[in-house]
């Protein structure tokens, strides 16, 4: 048993067959000072200027952190033998860390090839109990130390609010009704070893593209099932989450809808507030209009095919694109094909004034003259339509 600094080992070059890492997260923890009376106890100090964390009364901002962090990555690179691994534990809330230890470990000559998993603590942390902010489980990254000594590159993502919302709808569809924490965690796992991962806003992204029931998140066009015990999640058994009123209001209305299929609006309200008597904290007409088609002051569930149609997610993030862009909201200028490309969607989802929007900013110059013809010609079947 030795006690060394991480960015100095008491080892030769190639000799250790596998390390394991715990390193600390950030500024989430200040061992140091947490230990500071246990260590005047024991008259036995630590090197806090050797400290590997941020922390502003060090003097140690997110860089300096990062520039040490890959000091001891370089050390374990050194002393790993060749084809050998090294295993992080790692837990962070604020993405943009993460984009921090990828570009370390592959500066420092790993390469993450050997899946990430997650692991759920034994016991929770007081901001782990108090807030689905703080990220509920820790994530295992397994880095190889490839033969030959040749480095992995992480491709930037061309647009990561996308890449996240692809890989949160695909979670849902597959575990419907999971908490924000364990989207969270999926999202980072899934993400950690294709793109490099910038910052996003997780809550705006649920807000604009999903369905929120109780603390549950649903995929759109998603009905609604009751739980059947524990839910497998990945590799993990997930604690049962209890139901929500909110829930369950869906549930009873659904079970209603299919007994009489189609019923007045009317009557679906009067059965929600005598028959179900369950207070929820939001409107019942959002409710239902999330949930369920209207049709000409009637109630019934959705088709198959409208089920579908509800649950094309690139729909609803263009659709947000040119909203954002139409309202010169959008923070970068689209290409001309790009606007090509939104016209004819616009043309095909029935949005005949933002095609013809659209059609009115496309720069002629920008695409060659055979695309501008088509985009001209659905500009004019938009303009019929509109009318």
């Amino acid at each position: 048993m030795q006690k060394l600094s991480a960015t100095n080992l008491n080892f030769e070059n190639n000799t250790i067959d596998y390390a394991f890492y715990d390193p600390p997260y950030g500024a989430n923890i200040n061992y140091s000072e947490l230990n500071i009376v246990w260590e005047a106890w024991l008259n036995e100090f630590t090197m806090v200027k050797d400290e590997i964390i941020e922390n502003k009364y060090q003097g140690k901002n997110r860089n300096i952190y990062g520039q040490m962090m890959l000091a001891a990555l370089r050390e374990v690179y050194r002393v790993l033998k060749p084809g050998r691994w090294l295993t992080m534990i790692y837990s962070y809330s604020d993405p943009s860390m993460y984009r921090i230890i990828q570009n370390i470990a592959h500066e420092a000559g790993f390469a993450d090839e050997g899946g990430l998993l997650h692991i759920n603590s034994a016991s929770k942390t007081f901001a782990q109990e108090t807030s689905d902010k703080s990220q509920q489980r820790f994530l295992v990254i397994n880095f190889k130390k490839p033969k030959g000594g040749r480095k992995k590159v992480v491709e930037k993502s061309e647009d990561i609010e996308y890449d996240v919302i692809q890989v949160t709808h695909e979670f849902l569809k597959k575990y419907p009704g999971r908490t924000r924490d364990q989207i969270y965690d999926e999202v980072i796992k899934r993400l950690f070893s294709s793109v490099q991962i910038e910052k996003f806003d997780l809550d705006e992204i649920l807000k604009n593209f999903f369905r929120k029931v109780g603390n549950e998140w649903f995929a759109p066009g998603t009905l609604i099932e009751r739980r059947k015990g524990d839910q497998k999640q990945g590799a993990l058994w997930e604690e049962p989450i209890p139901e929500h009123p909110e829930k369950e209001v869906i549930l009873r209305l659904q079970d209603f809808l299919r007994e009489y299929r189609i019923v007045p609006y009317s009557e679906l309200r009067e059965f929600y507030l005598r028959k179900l008597k369950i207070a929820i904290d939001r409107d019942f007409d959002d409710l239902v209009s999330e949930n369920f088609i209207i049709d000409k002051g009637k109630v019934r569930l959705p088709t198959v095919e409208e089920q579908l149609r509800m649950q094309d997610i690139t729909v609803h993030y263009t659709k947000r694109i040119l909203a954002q862009f139409l309202d010169g909201r959008l923070n970068r200028a689209p290409t001309g094909p790009e606007i090509c490309e939104w016209i004819h969607f616009c043309y095909q989802h029935e949005l005949y004034r933002e095609g013809l929007q659209l059609f009115g900013v496309l720069d002629e110059s920008s695409i060659p003259s055979d695309a501008y013809k088509r985009a001209k010609k659905i500009a004019e079947v938009c303009r019929i339509k509109k009318k």
